[in-house]
Protein backbone atom coordinates (compact mmCIF):
# COMPACT_ATOMS: atom_id res chain seq x y z
CA UNK A 1 0.00 0.00 0.00
CA UNK A 2 1.40 3.27 -0.59
CA UNK A 3 -0.99 5.37 0.72
CA UNK A 4 -3.21 5.97 3.84
CA UNK A 5 -6.10 8.16 4.57
CA UNK A 6 -5.38 9.24 7.50
CA UNK A 7 -7.65 12.65 8.21
CA UNK A 8 -10.49 14.46 6.01
CA UNK A 9 -9.36 16.34 3.15
CA UNK A 10 -10.86 19.70 5.04
CA UNK A 11 -8.86 19.31 8.42
CA UNK A 12 -4.91 19.02 9.14
CA UNK A 13 -3.58 18.46 12.21
CA UNK A 14 -2.07 21.23 14.44
CA UNK A 15 -0.08 21.34 17.88
CA UNK A 16 0.50 24.49 19.12
CA UNK A 17 3.03 25.97 20.88
CA UNK A 18 0.94 28.32 22.81
CA UNK A 19 -2.64 28.32 23.26
CA UNK A 20 -5.22 28.69 20.05
CA UNK A 21 -8.61 30.52 20.64
CA UNK A 22 -11.00 29.22 18.28
CA UNK A 23 -11.62 31.29 15.12
CA UNK A 24 -7.87 32.38 15.10
CA UNK A 25 -6.32 32.04 11.67
CA UNK A 26 -3.34 30.29 11.26
CA UNK A 27 -0.72 30.58 8.95
CA UNK A 28 1.85 27.94 8.37
CA UNK A 29 4.16 28.76 5.73
CA UNK A 30 1.49 28.78 2.64
CA UNK A 31 -1.07 27.17 4.23
CA UNK A 32 -4.19 29.12 5.86
CA UNK A 33 -5.91 27.32 8.36
CA UNK A 34 -8.64 28.60 10.58
CA UNK A 35 -9.05 26.87 14.48
CA UNK A 36 -12.41 25.75 15.12
CA UNK A 37 -12.45 25.39 18.27
CA UNK A 38 -9.87 25.88 21.15
CA UNK A 39 -6.92 24.48 21.11
CA UNK A 40 -4.28 23.96 24.70
CA UNK A 41 -0.76 24.49 24.07
CA UNK A 42 1.21 20.96 22.98
CA UNK A 43 -2.05 19.70 22.54
CA UNK A 44 -3.06 18.23 18.96
CA UNK A 45 -6.01 19.81 17.39
CA UNK A 46 -7.04 20.55 14.15
CA UNK A 47 -7.61 23.58 11.72
CA UNK A 48 -9.94 23.69 8.66
CA UNK A 49 -8.40 24.37 5.43
CA UNK A 50 -12.05 24.73 3.30
CA UNK A 51 -15.00 25.91 3.92
CA UNK A 52 -16.32 29.81 3.98
CA UNK A 53 -15.58 31.94 6.92
CA UNK A 54 -15.73 35.61 8.06
CA UNK A 55 -13.44 37.77 8.67
CA UNK A 56 -12.60 41.32 9.16
CA UNK A 57 -11.50 42.90 6.13
CA UNK A 58 -8.47 45.91 6.31
CA UNK A 59 -9.86 49.49 5.99
CA UNK A 60 -11.08 51.33 3.63
CA UNK A 61 -10.14 48.06 1.09
CA UNK A 62 -12.49 48.18 -1.82
CA UNK A 63 -11.34 45.47 -3.91
CA UNK A 64 -12.96 42.33 -1.52
CA UNK A 65 -15.87 42.15 -4.00
CA UNK A 66 -17.50 38.85 -4.87
CA UNK A 67 -14.97 36.66 -7.05
CA UNK A 68 -12.14 38.34 -6.19
CA UNK A 69 -9.10 36.84 -4.52
CA UNK A 70 -8.40 37.83 -0.52
CA UNK A 71 -5.11 37.59 1.07
CA UNK A 72 -4.50 37.31 4.37
CA UNK A 73 -2.67 39.78 6.40
CA UNK A 74 -1.17 38.28 9.75
CA UNK A 75 0.51 40.88 10.95
CA UNK A 76 -2.84 43.76 11.03
CA UNK A 77 -5.01 40.11 11.36
CA UNK A 78 -7.35 41.18 7.60
CA UNK A 79 -8.34 40.58 4.78
CA UNK A 80 -7.41 42.64 2.13
CA UNK A 81 -7.25 42.45 -1.77
CA UNK A 82 -3.60 43.51 -1.65
CA UNK A 83 -1.19 40.45 -2.48
CA UNK A 84 2.56 42.26 -1.08
CA UNK A 85 3.89 39.82 0.92
CA UNK A 86 0.11 38.47 2.23
CA UNK A 87 -1.13 34.60 1.76
CA UNK A 88 -3.32 33.39 -0.53
CA UNK A 89 -6.76 33.30 1.61
CA UNK A 90 -9.59 32.22 -0.86
CA UNK A 91 -12.18 33.91 -3.51
CA UNK A 92 -14.48 36.34 -2.06
CA UNK A 93 -18.39 34.59 -1.80
CA UNK A 94 -20.06 37.48 -0.08
CA UNK A 95 -18.44 41.28 -0.06
CA UNK A 96 -19.50 44.93 -0.87
CA UNK A 97 -16.80 47.79 -1.33
CA UNK A 98 -18.77 49.10 2.15
CA UNK A 99 -19.18 46.22 4.61
CA UNK A 100 -16.24 46.29 6.98
CA UNK A 101 -16.72 42.18 6.94
CA UNK A 102 -16.07 39.42 4.04
CA UNK A 103 -17.03 36.06 3.39
CA UNK A 104 -14.43 34.25 1.49
CA UNK A 105 -14.36 30.64 0.84
CA UNK A 106 -10.46 29.67 1.67
CA UNK A 107 -8.61 27.34 -0.28
CA UNK A 108 -5.65 26.74 2.79
CA UNK A 109 -4.13 24.29 0.67
CA UNK A 110 -2.20 26.56 -1.68
CA UNK A 111 0.78 26.26 -4.19
CA UNK A 112 3.83 28.09 -4.12
CA UNK A 113 2.47 30.39 -5.97
CA UNK A 114 -0.32 31.23 -3.49
CA UNK A 115 -3.29 29.75 -5.24
CA UNK A 116 -4.62 25.72 -5.56
CA UNK A 117 -2.61 23.80 -7.78
CA UNK A 118 -4.80 23.46 -10.73
CA UNK A 119 -5.92 27.36 -10.61
CA UNK A 120 -4.78 30.37 -11.46
CA UNK A 121 -1.37 32.11 -9.70
CA UNK A 122 -1.73 35.70 -8.38
CA UNK A 123 -0.86 38.44 -11.02
CA UNK A 124 0.18 41.91 -9.86
CA UNK A 125 1.72 44.80 -11.29
CA UNK A 126 4.85 46.58 -9.56
CA UNK A 127 6.66 49.98 -10.38
CA UNK A 128 10.10 49.59 -9.30
CA UNK A 129 10.52 52.62 -7.45
CA UNK A 130 14.04 51.75 -5.20
CA UNK A 131 17.12 50.75 -6.40
CA UNK A 132 18.03 48.19 -3.25
CA UNK A 133 17.65 45.41 -1.59
CA UNK A 134 13.51 46.15 0.34
CA UNK A 135 12.90 48.71 -2.42
CA UNK A 136 9.47 47.64 -4.27
CA UNK A 137 8.58 44.25 -3.04
CA UNK A 138 7.04 41.77 -5.19
CA UNK A 139 5.10 38.82 -4.12
CA UNK A 140 4.74 35.18 -5.67
CA UNK A 141 2.83 33.93 -8.32
CA UNK A 142 3.76 36.82 -11.57
CA UNK A 143 4.81 40.29 -11.34
CA UNK A 144 4.62 42.94 -14.49
CA UNK A 145 7.59 45.55 -13.45
CA UNK A 146 7.62 48.68 -14.64
CA UNK A 147 10.10 51.35 -13.95
CA UNK A 148 12.97 50.09 -15.05
CA UNK A 149 16.12 52.13 -15.55
CA UNK A 150 19.26 50.07 -15.35
CA UNK A 151 19.74 51.24 -11.46
CA UNK A 152 16.13 50.70 -10.55
CA UNK A 153 14.83 47.42 -8.54
CA UNK A 154 12.24 44.72 -7.21
CA UNK A 155 12.58 42.67 -4.38
CA UNK A 156 12.05 38.96 -4.21
CA UNK A 157 9.66 37.82 -0.84
CA UNK A 158 10.97 36.26 2.18
CA UNK A 159 12.54 32.81 0.81
CA UNK A 160 10.38 29.76 1.59
CA UNK A 161 11.22 26.07 0.21
CA UNK A 162 8.42 25.74 -2.98
CA UNK A 163 7.89 29.43 -3.21
CA UNK A 164 7.91 30.64 -6.66
CA UNK A 165 7.84 33.98 -8.35
CA UNK A 166 7.32 35.24 -12.34
CA UNK A 167 9.17 38.37 -13.20
CA UNK A 168 8.36 39.95 -16.50
CA UNK A 169 10.58 42.91 -17.16
CA UNK A 170 8.23 45.35 -19.05
CA UNK A 171 10.57 48.34 -20.04
CA UNK A 172 13.65 48.50 -22.72
CA UNK A 173 16.06 48.41 -19.59
CA UNK A 174 17.60 46.51 -17.25
CA UNK A 175 16.27 45.76 -14.12
CA UNK A 176 17.27 44.45 -11.09
CA UNK A 177 15.97 41.89 -8.94
CA UNK A 178 17.21 41.77 -5.11
CA UNK A 179 16.17 38.95 -2.26
CA UNK A 180 15.35 40.23 0.83
CA UNK A 181 17.12 40.98 3.85
CA UNK A 182 19.68 37.23 4.33
CA UNK A 183 18.19 35.59 1.25
CA UNK A 184 20.58 34.91 -1.51
CA UNK A 185 20.27 34.56 -5.54
CA UNK A 186 21.59 31.62 -7.22
CA UNK A 187 24.08 31.07 -4.46
CA UNK A 188 25.42 35.12 -4.58
CA UNK A 189 26.13 37.58 -1.78
CA UNK A 190 23.17 37.81 0.65
CA UNK A 191 20.88 40.75 0.37
CA UNK A 192 22.92 42.35 -2.06
CA UNK A 193 23.67 40.22 -4.69
CA UNK A 194 21.04 40.97 -7.18
CA UNK A 195 19.82 39.14 -10.82
CA UNK A 196 19.64 41.16 -14.01
CA UNK A 197 16.87 41.33 -15.82
CA UNK A 198 17.35 42.20 -19.39
CA UNK A 199 15.04 44.62 -20.93
CA UNK A 200 11.72 43.21 -22.20
CA UNK A 201 12.60 40.06 -20.82
CA UNK A 202 11.45 37.28 -18.17
CA UNK A 203 12.25 35.74 -14.85
CA UNK A 204 11.65 32.71 -13.01
CA UNK A 205 12.76 32.12 -9.45
CA UNK A 206 12.30 29.40 -7.23
CA UNK A 207 12.97 29.01 -3.43
CA UNK A 208 14.90 25.88 -2.43
CA UNK A 209 14.72 26.71 1.09
CA UNK A 210 14.36 29.34 3.97
CA UNK A 211 17.26 31.78 2.52
CA UNK A 212 18.04 30.36 -1.27
CA UNK A 213 16.53 31.46 -4.42
CA UNK A 214 17.55 29.90 -8.16
CA UNK A 215 16.89 31.49 -11.51
CA UNK A 216 15.32 29.37 -14.28
CA UNK A 217 17.73 29.33 -16.36
CA UNK A 218 20.28 30.81 -14.83
CA UNK A 219 20.10 33.71 -17.29
CA UNK A 220 16.93 34.99 -17.96
CA UNK A 221 15.30 35.07 -21.46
Amino acid sequence: MEATRVMEADMVEYTPVGAVAAGTVVVQGLMIGIATADIPAGVQGALATSGVFEFVKITGNSGLTVGAIAYWDDSAKVATSTVGANVYLGKVVIGTTTEVLVKVAIGGMANASGNLGWGNVPAAAVTASGTASGDSPVAVGFTLVSGADATKAVTLPIAGAGKICVIKNADAAILKVFPATGDKINGGTATTGYLAVAASTIAKFVAYDATDWYSLCLVPS
